[in-house]
């Protein structure tokens, strides 16, 4: 807790307690740079102020604090300010108040006040446009004033101020310069005025914020209004909003350098602030039709907000126009947050009343819950604003979201061989959750490394029509990672539909074709209309077969692949024998081999599994039924195993004997999943295993064998 106090000692000499603050409230404290967020403002008597703040204060670390009082009566001066560190909560027992660190300022020179006589400034109004921008290099300013019964004359000065004041590094600062004075072509002119601009208070930190106007010979300013203009420096930093003032001198009475009347300008000011923002996870968001999720935004407003309970400033965050927000959360310093509006008009709004100002230093946090709609749209503006609290000045920052995205209901990739370098051949199965517009396209994504070399060819599996499909591999930001299947005029990918094709020549990664690890990246399949929007896509909530999400790439090939099932009946229990040999030496203690069949068919968990090396049998120390990828999960269509001790040389004839349960149907035929009749196996090292790829041995993708099923039947009588 830091307490202010203005000193008096009115038995030495005349002088006056002055009140800091009003009401309890932080209203005063213009500025508090580098200062924590403060908890409350309580004001006693005496001229005492005690800021509760919400965190901690360093060592050896300067704060700068502007506060407001109230001037003593005429012909009385203040003497001192005490300042004090305090412990929390003993300022309300004045006999536990014993303070950390203590300071008495001498305020040099010291004030004397004096009462306003019949020379004064009785209006003072901002007549043009308050709003000023960064980065202008002027802004135009037309003001009015009028004075009292006894006109200011020839040595009499005015001075115009903002406040609160704006520290240089901070806003607004005019830079020493009365660039554009001038009373031209206007009808009641402020005519024989010098114009000059100073610091106020005169020390290094403030920079040239006041405008003093000295009246010469001609001239005089009673009650009648008199106008000028004043073009000054735009803000060096950041924004603010405060009152213009006004502050009278009498050269003709004393003390002279004391103003004799202050009065408050009719508008207020503002000095747009340049809105930063941090929004993590934007690049993460899920962007299928009606989720709902959290979006955590930090705002800097860049500029002072000074609560006000009668005509407190607004902060509102609004989400693009048919996402809907539904609850509204924020970090403390705590303003008053609620949820505005319903349904896609809601949005956030957060009032700053008394005790909950924001100073330019600051940021506040929001955690706010959104839902996407239910049709798909391109990405769209979050608008954040910030106003002034009679809701004339306003300032905003728009960042673009995430678009929104129909998932595919199903899709599966293949690929032909997982081996480094090699030429390959991709397997695509999709099913759309809707039906498209015409003439769309189907654009397969491979991540960084891979590439499709031009003079693109595909086979046509099921779904689209044949011929009339083309195909093209247009290149992208990271080169030619794409393939495009382009349906023909007047078709459309149709909703719960499976399409499948065959896709080449792929280049799987080789050197000098990536510059990262050959880690399992992520592949997409978007579905776009014919001007390249997507509409649908894989990015979240797709059955996707094991290897969408990026299969692995292998430095050798796992040779003479077979499978030798005992039934091909579905939906039976099949010992089946997996025959291959290998190109690598097996001899690592630990060597993991994963066998991954065609989605439908499931691993009896607790059959029997032996692997021999010719006539040699190798150990198993442990057998997992793997669910790491989707939709691996039961039935167990992957397994994992490993070796204990494993001798197998180059060329050796591998056999591994388990038992699986066949699939219902064959995979191509699925009803909620098609996929490719394929096969693999890979082995690797312990440890980091097939993450990363020096682990990684070999590796082979093979055809799998056919069930039995009946593929066309005839119904008495001739039906078919």
């Amino acid at each position: 807790t830091i307490q202010l106090t203005v000193f008096c000692q009115p038995e030495l000499e005349r002088c006056s307690y002055v009140s800091l603050g009003e009401n309890n409230n932080c209203a005063k404290i213009l500025e508090a740079t580098k200062l924590p967020p403060i908890k409350t403002c309580s004001n006693g008597p005496f001229g005492i102020m005690t800021l509760q703040l919400r965190g901690a204060l360093a060592k050896n670390t300067r704060y700068d604090l502007l506060v407001l009082g109230t001037l003593p009566p005429a012909g009385e001066r203040i003497q001192t300010v005490v300042v004090r560190t305090i412990a929390a909560g003993t300022y309300l027992d004045v006999s536990k108040l014993v303070a950390y660190e203590e300071a008495i300022v001498n305020i040099e020179p010291e004030y004397v006040t004096k009462a306003p006589g019949t020379k004064q400034v009785t209006s003072f109004d901002l007549v043009s446009s308050a709003v000023a921008s960064q980065g202008d290099t002027m802004h135009q300013y037309l003001f009015s004033l009028s004075g009292f019964t006894t006109p200011f004359v020839e040595g009499d000065e005015i001075r115009l101020y903002p406040s609160p004041f704006i520290y240089p590094d901070e806003g607004l600062s005019f830079g020493g310069a009365c660039q554009g004075f001038d009373v031209s072509s206007l009808a009641s002119p402020l005519a024989a005025v010098r114009c000059r601009i100073e610091s106020l208070p005169e020390d290094t930190r403030v920079g040239y914020n006041a405008v003093v106007l000295t009246f010469e010979t001609g001239a005089e300013l009673g009650q009648v209004a008199q106008f000028f203009r004043i073009a000054l420096n735009a803000p060096k930093g950041e924004g603010s909003i405060g009152t213009w003032y006004a502050a009278s001198m009498d050269s003709s009475t004393y003390p002279y350098d004391v103003s004799s009347k202050v009065i408050a300008g009719s508008n207020n000011w503002f000095v747009r602030p340049r809105l930063d923002l941090v929004a993590p996870g934007l690049n993460s968001a899920d962007p299928t039709l009606e989720a709902k999720q959290w979006l955590y935004l930090t705002v800097f407003p860049r500029l002072n907000l000074i609560g006000s309970t009668t005509a407190p400033p607004q902060l509102t965050v609004t989400s693009p126009a048919f996402h809907i927000i539904s609850h509204c959360a924020v970090n403390e310093p705590v303003p008053v947050i609620e949820l505005r509006g319903f349904g896609t008009d809601a949005y956030c709004s957060l009032a700053f009343s008394d005790n909950m100002n924001l100073y330019t230093h600051q940021s506040i946090s929001l955690e706010i819950e959104v839902s996407n709609p239910d049709f798909s749209l391109p990405a769209e503006e979050w608008i954040v604003q910030v106003e002034a609290g009679d809701g004339t000045k306003q300032a905003s920052h728009a960042f673009t979201a995430w678009p929104v995205h129909a998932s595919l209901q199903q899709a599966f990739i293949m690929p032909m061989t997982i081996e480094y370098a090699q030429f390959n051949e991709l397997k695509v199965f999709f099913r759309p959750r809707s039906t498209t517009a015409s003439e769309p396209r189907a654009l397969i994504v491979a991540p960084a490394g891979y590439k499709f070399e031009q003079g693109c060819g595909f086979d046509v599996i099921m779904g689209f029509p044949n011929p009339g499909v083309s195909c093209s591999n247009p290149l992208s930001d990271i080169g030619r990672n794409l393939f495009s299947l382009q349906m023909p005029l007047s078709t459309v990918f149709t909703r719960n539909t499976f399409y499948a094709a065959n896709i080449y020549p792929l280049r799987n990664p080789y050197p000098g074709s990536h510059s990262s690890k050959l880690d399992n990246l992520l592949w997409r399949i978007d579905i776009t209309d014919r001007s390249g929007q997507v509409v649908m896509e894989t990015t979240r909530n797709v059955p996707m077969g094991p290897y969408l999400a990026g299969f692995s790439i292998y430095p050798m090939p796992v040779l003479d692949n077979s499978i030798e099932p005992s039934t091909r009946r579905p939906s039976a229990e099949n010992p089946l024998i997996l025959r291959f040999r290998t190109s690598v030496p097996v001899t690592s203690h630990g060597e993991r081999v994963r066998i991954t069949a065609s989605y439908g068919y499931r691993w009896k968990v607790g059959g029997s599994i032996s692997v021999m090396a010719g006539d040699v049998p190798t150990g198993i120390a442990t057998v997992t039924y793997d669910t790491s990828y989707p939709p691996v999960v039961p039935p167990y269509n992957q397994i994992e195993l490993t070796l204990i001790n494993p001798q197998i040389e180059v060329g050796a004839d591998v056999a591994i004997e388990a038992t699986i349960i066949n699939a219902e149907i064959n995979p191509e035929l699925h009803e909620d999943t098609r996929s490719a009749n394929s096969w693999s196996i890979e082995l690797y090292e312990p440890g980091a295993g097939y993450l990363q790829y020096e682990y990684r041995h070999q590796a082979a993708v093979f055809p799998g064998f056919e069930l039995q099923a009946i593929r066309f039947f005839v119904l008495p009588g001739g039906g078919g």
